[in-house]
């Protein structure tokens, strides 16, 4: 007997949250005007994987990352989760502890960096991408090239550093030792 996915389950449900918080869905590729939708993202996901544990539970880790970053980043901007999307399903499926529990211990990182960073602690960056989208990721990645050049922006080892900056960022607010935070200069640009 062939498994489906409940209503409560699919990925147009996380649209269907957006839309209700009227969610104006902008995106970073200036090739296209809005972000792929939830809908669209799972038509792309089941042209290639079936599993139905996966699809739920990817679902779930997804609705958990979008509610926490809707509550945390009221004015965010933009909605790009394709990346996200397919660095998630690549982990998942090699990770060496399976896909269903790297997807919670994924989302369970996503969702920490989420509040982390969000505009209910003393950080309070405005908007997901100030901290998400690849900057600091790519300083990170300066640093040893040889050693993190392999290394995604969505991995757990880079979320793991990403929750250790959080934890020094707070700790020297909480002492007064704030600086701005400057974007450094690309070699050569």
């Amino acid at each position: 007997m062939k498994q489906e996915l409940t209503p409560a389950h699919t990925f147009q449900y996380i649209d269907e949250i957006l839309a209700q918080q009227s969610i104006h869905l902008l995106l970073l590729n200036p090739q296209k005007t809005l972000s792929t939708s939830f809908a669209e993202l799972e038509n792309l996901i089941t042209e290639q994987n079936t599993d139905i544990q996966l699809l739920i539970n990817l679902q779930e880790t997804l609705e958990s990352i979008v509610r926490t970053q809707l509550q945390n980043f009221p004015e965010n901007i933009f909605w790009d989760f394709d990346f996200l999307v397919s660095s998630m399903i690549r982990q998942a499926l090699a990770a060496d502890e399976g896909a269903i529990p790297f997807l919670k211990v994924f989302g369970e990182k996503m969702v920490t960096l989420i509040e982390m960073f969000g505009t209910k602690t003393e950080i309070r960056f405005r908007y997901v991408h100030d901290f998400i989208y690849g900057f600091e990721w790519a300083r990170w990645v300066q640093k040893e090239p040889q050693n993190r050049a392999h290394i995604e922006p969505f991995s757990l080892v880079f979320l793991d550093y990403l929750l250790a900056k959080g934890k020094e960022l707070l700790q020297r607010i909480s002492h007064g030792q704030v600086t701005s935070y400057k974007l450094q200069r690309i070699s050569g640009k």
